[in-house]
């Protein structure tokens, strides 16, 4: 029996960044990152700061869409931080990929 497993290297990667009004009076809120269009389901998702050490967000279970998987992950960030400017990339490594797929946003 020949088993043929197609892996979806199609990953998308969005953040979603809070309006002003949303971070008025806030001292910290959360980035949410979605990625989609992977097969199968297994992924990881990772932060960074300004380039700097990888670090976990509070990622969901993946949910199918259709033929492939998405998944959120949030991120806390302090409004010290992004009212200085830091840069925050969401990384995303999938089995059907070598490398990780980054999405970064800056201000």
């Amino acid at each position: 029996v020949y088993l043929s497993v197609c892996l979806s290297a199609v990953i998308n990667i969005s953040i979603q960044t809070p309006s002003p009004e949303d971070l008025d009076g806030k001292s910290e809120f959360f980035l949410l990152c979605l990625v989609t269009g992977f097969y199968p389901e297994e992924i990881y998702i990772m932060w960074q700061v300004d380039g700097g050490q990888y670090e976990e967000g509070i990622t969901g279970e993946p949910f199918r869409t259709g033929d492939t998987y998405s998944v959120t992950s949030l991120f806390t960030v302090s409004k010290v931080d992004w009212d200085n400017g830091k840069k925050y990339n969401c990384n995303a490594r999938h089995a059907s990929q070598k490398n990780k797929v980054k999405y970064s946003w800056n201000q």
